[in-house]
C-alpha cells in the first residue's frame, strides 16, 4: 500500500535523478519554510515552480494536467504512476528527463508542446497502453530506448527536423507496423527497431545513414529508400526486401 503522505522538511536536500523513483505515496507535503520545494495539490515542485520533481505514484487519479510555467519534468517524475491514463504538458515545458514516464502502464495519451527541445533516455519505457504519439517539432534526437517495451504502440509521427535516431528506440514495440523517417534524419541505429515483430515498412531518405549492429532480429519488413542510399545498401547486405523510391 502507498504511503498517505511524504513530508519534506526545510533545509537543503540533495535531489538525485532517482531520489523518489521507487517511492509510492499519495501526496507530498513541504515545510512552509522550505526555499527549495513546494507542493501543488500534493505534487512536488521546485520552489519556483519550474521543475516538476515527483508526481505521487500512489494517487488514483487517471488524468493530470501539468501546471503552466513548468519547463522541466525531472528524472523518474511519473515513474510507476500506474493509474494515470492521460497527461497534458503545457507549452512552457522544454525538457523531459530520463525515465520521466517509465512504467506508466495505464498511460494512453500524452500531449506534448510542439516546441519542446529534449526527451531523455527511456522516458516512455514500458508505457504498455500507449498506442499513438506525435513527437514535437523541436526534438532533433530520439534518445536511446525511448519507447522500449511499448508493446501497444501502433502509430508514431516523427517531425521534419529530426536528425538522429539512437539505439533501441522502438525495441519490443511489437504492434508497430510502419516507421517513416522524415527527410531530415541523418543517422539511424538499426537496433532502434530491434524486436519489432509486426514491423512491415521502413521508409528513409538518401540522407539517412544507418549504423548496423551485429544482430537486428526479425527482418521480414520492407525498406523503401532511394537507390544506392545507405538504407538501400543496408537492405541488400542483410537480404531485406527493398523497394526503390524517389528522393523526398
Amino acid at each position: 500500500e502507498p504511503l498517505e503522505r511524504f513530508h519534506l522538511p526545510a533545509g537543503d536536500i540533495d535531489i538525485g535523478e532517482r531520489a523518489f523513483s521507487e517511492l509510492s505515496v499519495k501526496s507530498f507535503t513541504v515545510d512552509h519554510k522550505s526555499t527549495q520545494f513546494k507542493e501543488i495539490e500534493g505534487v512536488l515542485f521546485s520552489a519556483d515552480g519550474k521543475t516538476l520533481y515527483r508526481y505521487p505514484a500512489g494517487r488514483k487519479d487517471e488524468t493530470y494536467i501539468v501546471p503552466d510555467g513548468v519547463n522541466t519534468i525531472w528524472d523518474y517524475a511519473f515513474n510507476e504512476s500506474r493509474n494515470l491514463k492521460n497527461i497534458t504538458l503545457p507549452d512552457s515545458v522544454q525538457t523531459i528527463k530520463g525515465h520521466a514516464f517509465s512504467n506508466c502502464r495505464s498511460l494512453e495519451t500524452i500531449q506534448m508542446p510542439v516546441k519542446m527541445k529534449k526527451i531523455g533516455i527511456r522516458a516512455f519505457e514500458k508505457c504498455e497502453r500507449l498506442s499513438a504519439i506525435t513527437i514535437p517539432t523541436g526534438i532533433t534526437t530520439l534518445s536511446p530506448a525511448l519507447f522500449d517495451w511499448c508493446g501497444n504502440l501502433k502509430e508514431i509521427s516523427l517531425p521534419e527536423g529530426l536528425k538522429r535516431v539512437e539505439s533501441d528506440v522502438f525495441m519490443y514495440c511489437k504492434s508497430l507496423k510502419e516507421i517513416v523517417f522524415p527527410s531530415s534524419v541523418e543517422k539511424i541505429d538499426d537496433s532502434s527497431f530491434l524486436r519489432c515483430d509486426e514491423l512491415e515498412t521502413i521508409k528513409a531518405s538518401r540522407k539517412a545513414v544507418i549504423k548496423s549492429s551485429d544482430y537486428v532480429g526479425r527482418r521480414l519488413f520492407t525498406i523503401y529508400a532511394p537507390r544506392d542510399s545507405s538504407m538501400y545498401l543496408y537492405a541488400k547486405k542483410h537480404y531485406i526486401k527493398v523497394v526503390e523510391i524517389e528522393e523526398y
